[in-house]
């Protein structure tokens, strides 16, 4: 590993990054277009939107599979964002539908 101060190396270090965000923003689309299946099932069958057990469960098992301990909290907080914009995006739309 070359110098932490090494321009080449801060380069590099931001192509991951960069490709990270890549993989990222369409795992996230993928899972709005999940959420958006599920939430038409949902209105099908009469159900409420918002699952806050489901949403616990789904939270418990992910911070389960977290492998530094260490990082839990923030793995947490972010999670529990990408639920709150979830919901929220999914609200806007099933105010639209119905």
């Amino acid at each position: 590993m070359t110098r932490p101060s090494d321009p080449k190396e801060l380069a590099q270090l931001r192509r991951q990054m960069d490709f990270l965000n890549q993989q990222l923003t369409r795992i996230l689309t993928e899972r709005l277009d999940l959420a958006e299946q599920i939430s038409q099932v949902k209105q099908a069958q009469g159900l409420p939107l918002h699952d806050p057990d489901r949403e616990r469960q789904m939270l418990e098992t992910s911070l389960a599979a977290v492998v530094e301990p260490n990082k839990s909290p923030a793995i947490k907080r972010m999670l529990e964002s990408i639920f709150a914009f979830t919901l929220d995006y999914l609200k806007n739309n099933w105010r639209r539908n119905q």
